[in-house]
Formats: C-alpha cells, sequence, structure tokens
C-alpha cells in the first residue's frame, strides 16, 4: 500500500511541475529529512526521515511569485532504560522523545 501510495505522489507531483508556467498558480507536495541542532540537537540526536512540505505559488505578475510553505517534521528517538537521579530521588524507565516541528514560510521569487 505504501508503494502505491508513494508511486501515486510522485506521479503527480512529477507532471504537476512542468505545467505551473501556464497557471496563475501552483501547488507541491515535496518529502523532507531533517536534522535537528543546538539544543534539539542535543535532545535527539537522531535524523527525522518522518517530513513533509506542502507549499503554493501564485503568480501576481509575469515575473513575480509569492507563495506560503507549511512544513511538519517530527524528530523521534527511543533511550534505553536506565536510572535518572534528580536531587533526592530516583526514577528508572524507558524515554521516548518526540519533537514535533511546524515550519511556515512566506516567500516572493522574481524571474
Amino acid at each position: 500500500m505504501k508503494k502505491i501510495i508513494a508511486v501515486a505522489v510522485f506521479t503527480l507531483v512529477f507532471f504537476t511541475q512542468d505545467a505551473f508556467c501556464q497557471q496563475p498558480g501552483y501547488w507541491s507536495l515535496q518529502y523532507g529529512v531533517s536534522f535537528g541542532s543546538g539544543d534539539l540537537q542535543e535532545y535527539i540526536s537522531k535524523p527525522s526521515f518522518r517530513g513533509g512540505l506542502i507549499e503554493y505559488r501564485k503568480a501576481i505578475k509575469d515575473n513575480v511569485l509569492v507563495g506560503v510553505d507549511f512544513g511538519w517534521n517530527v524528530f523521534y528517538e527511543k533511550k534505553d532504560a536506565d536510572t535518572y537521579t534528580l536531587g533526592t530521588e530516583s526514577i528508572s524507565g524507558v524515554q521516548y522523545r518526540t519533537q514535533n516541528a511546524l515550519p511556515i514560510l512566506l516567500s516572493a521569487e522574481y524571474f
């Protein structure tokens, strides 16, 4: 089932990209791999293979496009069972660390 969905999405994106020059606007769907940086890299060291982006561009003149991008990346890491101590209290268990990132980008393109 996943292969059918992947082929359908690829076909839709591949064949619609060529026609955007004739249209006043276009949509794009993309898959993305993300890497954490800074504090997120220290908290979750693994890269994210769970992500995607949808974008829309609209021509406001013959050579100017404006648009918006909405993304979603899920960072996930499972830590092994361990004992964690804070002050005089200790707790043992497995940690599941998850971070959802929702980047939003406004853009303008000039040709």
